[in-house]
């Protein structure tokens, strides 16, 4: 009975070590960084936007909701795009770094507001559809670095990101409303977007294949 303990401790250590060796991966926290700074800039728009285009264009209420409401479409229309493309490419990394580049260029646009309140829906609207497009080769290149002997913890690790991205963004959002700064509820969305732009770039390095289960 003491063989068949030590047997199982030492099994459980070595699949303990196996998951940090695997989450520890600079292509792994790469991935989980990427997650968290786009739900923070879609918690931005979908949140916050409301409020900064009725202070910035003084439009009523419901018309500035209908805007983000544009902007969710164009993210779904997307999505859909980008889904055909993925299917149709290899370099989901040059999909998936040309779409955020563009919708972090729009949101500078919308941040302007140089373009008055038609041109900001127009802005909006492609900037959602151009980050939209990027999920479905997001998801691609997380498959191509996971193992098969670590799908579940690679994917379970990465995705929540989005929980983390999620808890912080409403806080650093909700200070730039309570100073009056409604532009800058766009240009942060950018920064966000911009940055997970570049954690794209480690996802051209291979993670090792034979990791222990």
């Amino acid at each position: 009975d003491l063989d068949v303990h030590r047997t199982r401790a030492k099994e459980s250590d070595g699949v303990r070590a196996s998951y940090w060796s695997v989450i520890a991966n600079p292509v792994v926290i790469s991935a989980f960084l990427y997650f968290a700074l786009m739900a923070g800039a879609g918690i931005g728009v979908q949140n916050f936007a409301t409020v900064a285009m009725v202070k910035l264009y003084a439009v009523p209420l419901a018309v500035a909701t209908g805007a983000v409401t544009i902007y969710i479409i164009g993210s779904a229309a997307g999505t859909l795009v980008g889904g055909v493309i993925a299917d149709r490419t290899v370099r989901h990394d040059l999909v998936a770094i040309s779409g955020l580049s563009m919708a972090a260029s729009l949101m500078v646009v919308t941040a302007t507001a140089g373009f008055g309140f038609t041109g900001t829906l127009t802005a909006l609207a492609l900037a959602g559809f151009f980050a939209g497009s990027t999920a479905p080769s997001r998801d691609m290149l997380v498959r191509s670095i996971t193992p098969p002997a670590a799908a579940g913890r690679i994917f379970g690790f990465v995705y929540s990101g989005l929980d983390l991205g999620s808890c912080i963004a409403p806080l650093v959002f909700g200070i730039l409303i309570d100073r009056d700064l409604p532009a800058a509820i766009f240009v942060a969305n950018a920064i966000m977007v911009a940055c997970a732009t570049l954690t794209i770039l480690m996802f051209k390095r291979a993670i090792p294949r034979r990791v222990a289960a």
